[in-house]
């Protein structure tokens, strides 16, 4: 069973000169229009091996060499030319010097010198194998979107200048960078794995001293100051790419950057300008400031197209429980740097860890009565150092959830006979309770409730977006949210209908101060509710909420004075 296993593996491996030779077979090199078959007059070949391009009449059983090099464009016999630069001239050379390929000596030795580009995207190639050395005059390999775990430099052209390794599974680049070394001038690491502090001594000029181009996009790079540190030593370095690593959502990712490394032209895709230098000037010195940390403040605003709570909409209901229903959000987050549990409690606003996850919690904001547009009041700052997993959690987004708490209270004395079941003796013997009309004021104010434990009931929630601060498109996010409800508005409309500049509507809760949240005895004895029993004026609404996202970034030099 081992064998047929390792078989089965060996199988599945593809190297890259392997597949070169498949790219190769496709081309069709021996196959009409190209190659010398009974197509080809042999009396027209030169001494040199090539063939007169003449319009000469062969007859009828002979093809003209400039009719067959026609044929090449013809969708009959065009060939998958895109894996290399000179894939398409070697078919012309096919037909212009078809005894050059008859025999595979002749071939190994026109070909692969005559190859200086190669691209073999998403081939499941999973090795660059020692025989990739043939290729003696080769300047660009690109391998991306393959199974590459490791490179070993010891097998790459010796005159290789472009080397793209782009979507790869590496996570060390140890075997890329034993000497000697090709005179690389662009190397290609984006969408891998690359993690460890370890490997950062590799982007140093004592491994690549002609490296002008370095694309360490979207890998798990998050200690800053020491990267920039090693990358100070590149003499010729024009074009780097950071983004989408967990140390581009610090402050001073850009301006640090961009005063640091004064050989800069292009960083993240963007050509860096005089004025930008300008306005980071100094900030490279200031090595103290690039710290491994991210401040993100998250302001939820206002919440409207709340359904109406029952306690609003019953206009003949008995006098208890009395029920009491508030609105909340919540939404989870990293723990901030150097929390505990014991310190998310903070001016009312909760945070509850998530079971299954130690350093995230669950963020929920005060809890607020009805009203037709709800100000939460809610702004917190978040501060962690957990880089990675920050970035991580911002390519699922946020996820925002609006809850209704509900919490009935009951008289003492009923309470105790709605748990008995039935009223005792004791209860009997006790005297009548007063009629409504012969409670006073008093005797109200000193009704003892007992409260149920509050239920909790998610009424909308909606995933905000936030993958643009991962790839440094933003850093400010500002969106009506829509949770759910009636039919989504059109978009010039949402910023007005979640407006807390609107009029709220009064709610009728704690305009009895006898009893809070009952209606008064006015109310109650015409039959008349603030909100008829048959009608629910916000049931279709769109249910919007009001969110806003800032994630600290430098705007200059000077903005690394200011508090954070």
């Amino acid at each position: 069973m081992s064998d047929t296993s390792s078989v089965i593996c060996h199988r599945s491996s593809t190297s890259a000169y392997s597949y070169f030779r498949k790219s190769l077979r496709s081309l069709r090199l021996n196959e009409f229009p190209c190659g010398s078959g009974s197509w080809r007059n042999p009396k027209a070949r030169k001494p040199d091996g090539t063939f007169m391009v003449t319009g000469k009449d062969y007859g009828v059983q002979y093809e003209k060499v400039e009719q067959l090099l026609d044929y090449l464009d013809c969708n009959d016999w065009k060939s998958n030319t895109s894996w290399s630069k000179e894939a398409e001239e070697l078919k012309k050379q096919a037909v212009l010097k078809p005894w050059m390929f008859e025999n595979e000596e002749n071939c190994v030795n026109f070909v692969h010198p005559y190859f200086k580009s190669l691209q073999f995207r998403d081939k499941n190639i999973d090795n660059v194998d020692r025989k990739m050395l043939k290729f003696e005059n080769l300047e660009e390999l690109v391998l991306t979107a393959n199974q590459l775990s490791e490179v070993n430099s010891r097998h790459l052209p010796p005159k290789l200048q472009i080397l793209e390794l782009g979507s790869n599974i590496l996570e060390r680049i140890t075997t890329l960078c034993r000497k000697p070394l090709p005179p690389l001038l662009h190397l290609g690491l984006s969408y891998n794995r690359l993690i460890h502090l370890s490997e950062y001594k590799y982007f140093t000029k004592s491994y690549w001293p002609h490296l002008m181009s370095l694309d360490l996009s979207f890998n798990n790079l998050s200690h800053f100051a020491q990267l920039i540190e090693a990358l100070q030593t590149l003499p010729d370095l024009r074009n780097l790419n950071l983004q989408g690593n967990p140390l581009s959502l610090t402050p001073s990712y850009r301006g640090f950057v961009v005063d640091a490394l004064k050989t800069l032209t292009y960083f993240d895709d963007v050509i860096i300008s005089p004025d930008e230098r300008h306005h980071f000037k100094g900030l490279g010195k200031k090595k103290d400031l690039a710290r491994d940390e991210c401040y993100l403040t998250i302001n939820m605003v206002g919440i409207c197209g709340l359904p109406v709570p029952y306690e609003l909409q019953e206009c003949d209901r008995p006098d208890y429980p009395v029920v009491s229903t508030q609105y909340f959000m919540s939404y989870n987050m990293l723990k901030d740097e150097g929390e505990t549990t014991d310190q998310m409690e903070d001016n009312g606003v909760t945070q509850i860890p998530v079971v299954g996850d130690e350093d995230m919690v669950c963020n929920k904001s005060k809890s607020k009565q009805y009203s037709k547009v709800i100000d939460l009041q809610y702004t917190k700052t978040h501060k962690t150092n957990k880089l990675l997993k920050l970035r991580d959690f911002l390519n699922n987004g946020i996820k925002l959830v609006i809850y209704a708490k509900t919490v009935k209270s009951w008289k003492v004395e009923e309470a105790v006979d709605e748990q008995n079941g039935k009223n005792s003796e004791k209860t009997n013997r006790r005297a009548k309770t007063p009629t409504k009309l012969q409670r006073s004021k008093k005797e109200l104010e000193t009704v003892v409730l007992r409260k149920d434990p509050a239920k909790y009931r998610e009424i909308g929630s909606y995933v905000v977006d936030t993958t643009s601060l991962v790839l440094g498109q933003t850093s400010t996010i500002s969106s009506i949210c829509y949770c759910g409800g009636g039919p989504l508005p059109p978009e010039e409309q949402l910023r007005e209908l979640v407006s807390l500049n609107q009029k709220p509507e009064e709610s009728p809760r704690g305009k009895d101060k006898n009893i809070k949240g009952k209606l008064s005895n006015k109310e109650r004895k015409s039959g008349k509710s603030p909100i008829p029993c048959d009608s629910q004026p916000f049931a279709h609404l769109p249910l919007l909420v009001d969110f806003k996202l800032q994630l600290l970034r430098w705007e200059t030099a000077a903005d690394c004075h200011k508090s954070t």
